[in-house]
C-alpha cells in the first residue's frame, strides 16, 4: 500500500537499523533511515537494505561504534559500513556536493549537520525521504505525494540534477520500469534534453543501470519512449527507431519490435539484454525487394558482431559478452522439437545456455505478427522445442559426447582425424537421441564406420 497525503505517517524500522540509529541518537547525533528503504516500506515492499544517514562525521561514527566491526567503504563521501548480526548497514554523514565539473562526480563533498541539506542533493523525491528510530517519516520534497501518484520526479530543477550526474537519466528510466511509475513531464523533458551527457558516464555504470532497467516489469513502455536516450550509450539503436520491416512477419518497426520482445521475455537480464541487441544489424543488412518489401539476410551474424563490440565498449564481463553474443547469433536459427536439433543447441551452449536461447527465440517469435500463420507456427515450434530440451536435460539424454558408449579415441582408431572426430561424435549423438541406434559400443562403432568416406580407388 502506498501512503500519500501530508499528515504524519510511520514505517516499521528494521530492528538492527533502529538499534544503530538509537545508538547515534544517544550520543547526541541525528540519525535516520534514508532512501530506498523508506520508499519501499511506504509501498509495502520489504526493503533489501537499510541505509542510515547521520549528522555524525566518519570519525564520530567510529567512536560511537568502536566495539563493532567497521569497514571504511567510502570515507571520501562519509560512508562507514557497520556489521551487525551478520548484516551490513551503510551509515553516511549528512553532506552537500560541490560542482559536478565532469558531469559525473562532485568536485568536493562538504559534511553538514543538516538533514534537509542532505536530502536536497538526492536524485528523486521518492528517494529523498528519511525516517527516525520510531519510524516517523520526514518528507520535505513531496516524496509521499509522488509515491501516491506513481511518479518519478527530480528533487529541485531536473536539468541541474542530470547535469550533475547524467547516470540519473538511466536511473529515472530504471525506477519507472521497475516501480511501474510514470515520468513527471518536466523530469522526462529534461532527460531527453540532457541525454548527450550520458557519453560522460563510464561503460560499467551504464551497463549496471541498464541491467536493472531491463528486468523491470514495465520495461517495454520505458524503452519505447526513451530510444533516443539509449542511443547515446548504444548508438546502434538510433537507426532502428522507425525503421520499417515491410514484410508479412512483422507489424512493428525494428525498435518497437525489439521493445515488445524484451517486454515479453522472462525477467532474466541475460535474455532481455540479448533481445535488446538482437536486431541492431537490420538497418545495415536491409535489402529492398522489387515488390517493396524488405529482407535482412545475414542480420544475426552481423548483429552478433555489433553486440560483442558494444558490450566490450561497455566493459561487460567476458562471460556475459560471450553468452549474449551467442544468443544474438543464434536467435533466428531454426529451433525444432526434434532430438537431433535440440541436442545441437544443448551441445553448443550447454543446458542453461540452450534454455536461455529458447526463451530468447520464444519472446522474439511472440513479438512478430501472430495474425500471420507462419509466425504463429514458429511460436508453437519453439515452445515445443523448449519443452523437449527440458525433457532431454532431465532424462540425461545422450546429446553430449561424454554420454556416448564410445569415445573420441575409439572414433580416431577407425581412421577419423581432426575435426572429423567431433563431427562424427555429434552425428552419433543425433542418431542415439533420435532413436535410430542404440547407445552401445558395437552399434555406435558400426554406425561410425558407415559414416567413413571411402578412399578413392587408384
Amino acid at each position: 500500500m502506498i501512503y500519500g497525503g501530508t499528515g504524519p505517517v510511520r514505517i516499521t524500522i528494521d530492528p538492527r537499523a533502529r538499534e544503530l540509529i538509537s545508538e547515534l541518537a544517544a550520543r547526541g547525533f541525528s540519525a535516520y533511515a534514508v532512501g530506498g528503504c523508506v520508499r519501499d516500506s511506504l509501498r509495502g515492499v520489504p526493503p533489501h537494505d537499510w541505509d542510515i544517514c547521520t549528522s555524525a562525521t566518519p570519525d564520530e561514527i567510529h567512536e560511537v561504534f568502536a566495539g563493532r566491526k567497521l569497514v571504511d567503504t567510502g570515507l571520501k563521501h562519509g560512508t562507514v559500513t557497520v556489521l551487525s548480526s551478520g548484516r551490513a548497514y551503510e551509515i553516511t554523514t549528512f553532506r552537500t556536493d560541490g560542482d559536478y565539473l565532469d558531469g559525473r562526480h562532485p568536485s568536493s563533498v562538504r559534511f553538514t549537520r543538516s538533514l534537509e541539506e542532505d536530502l536536497r542533493r538526492r536524485d528523486f523525491t521518492v528517494n529523498a525521504m528519511a525516517a527516525d528510530s520510531d519510524g516517523a517519516v520526514v518528507d520535505l520534497f513531496g516524496g509521499r505525494r509522488d509515491l501516491a501518484a506513481g511518479a518519478i520526479r527530480c528533487v529541485g530543477e531536473p536539468r541541474e540534477r542530470f547535469r550533475e550526474d547524467a547516470l540519473r537519466i538511466l536511473r529515472a528510466m530504471r525506477f519507472s520500469a521497475t516501480l511501474g511509475f510514470s515520468l513527471d513531464p518536466e523530469t522526462e523533458a529534461a532527460m531527453h534534453e540532457e541525454r548527450a551527457r550520458l557519453a560522460l558516464v563510464s561503460g560499467e555504470r551504464v551497463l549496471e543501470e541498464l541491467m536493472k532497467l531491463l528486468v523491470g516489469e514495465q520495461v517495454e513502455r520505458v524503452l519505447l519512449s526513451c530510444g533516443d536516450i539509449l542511443s547515446v550509450p548504444i548508438p546502434e539503436i538510433a537507426p532502428c527507431i522507425n525503421f520499417e520491416h515491410r514484410n508479412r512477419w512483422h507489424h512493428l518497426d525494428v525498435w518497437a519490435h525489439t521493445c515488445h520482445a524484451v517486454g515479453l521475455a522472462p525477467r532474466d537480464g541475460n535474455v532481455r539484454l540479448a533481445l535488446l541487441l538482437h536486431d541492431l544489424a537490420k538497418p545495415l543488412c536491409a535489402a529492398d525487394k522489387p515488390d517493396g518489401g524488405r529482407r535482412f539476410h545475414g542480420h544475426p551474424a552481423r548483429g552478433a558482431e555489433l553486440a560483442e563490440a558494444r558490450l566490450r565498449a561497455l566493459n561487460a564481463p567476458r562471460k556475459l559478452t560471450a553468452l549474449v553474443t551467442s544468443l544474438v547469433r543464434l536467435h533466428d536459427e531454426d529451433m525444432l522439437p526434434e532430438p537431433a536439433n535440440a541436442g545441437r543447441f544443448l551441445r553448443e551452449l550447454g543446458d542453461d545456455g540452450a534454455l536461455l536461447l529458447a526463451e530468447t527465440q520464444l519472446a522474439d517469435a511472440r513479438a512478430h505478427d501472430l495474425a500471420y500463420p507462419p509466425a504463429l507456427e514458429r511460436v508453437r515450434l519453439v515452445a515445443a522445442a523448449q519443452t523437449l530440451m527440458r525433457s532431454m536435460i532431465l532424462s540425461d539424454a545422450p546429446y553430449l559426447h561424454s554420454r556416448l558408449a564410445v569415445s573420441g579415441a575409439d572414433v580416431a582408431a577407425l581412421g577419423f582425424e581432426g575435426e572429423e572426430i567431433a563431427r562424427t561424435l555429434d552425428a552419433l549423438c543425433d542418431l542415439v537421441c533420435e532413436g535410430n541406434t542404440a547407445n552401445e559400443r558395437a552399434a555406435l562403432l558400426d554406425a561410425a564406420k558407415e559414416m567413413q568416406v571411402p578412399e578413392p580407388s587408384e
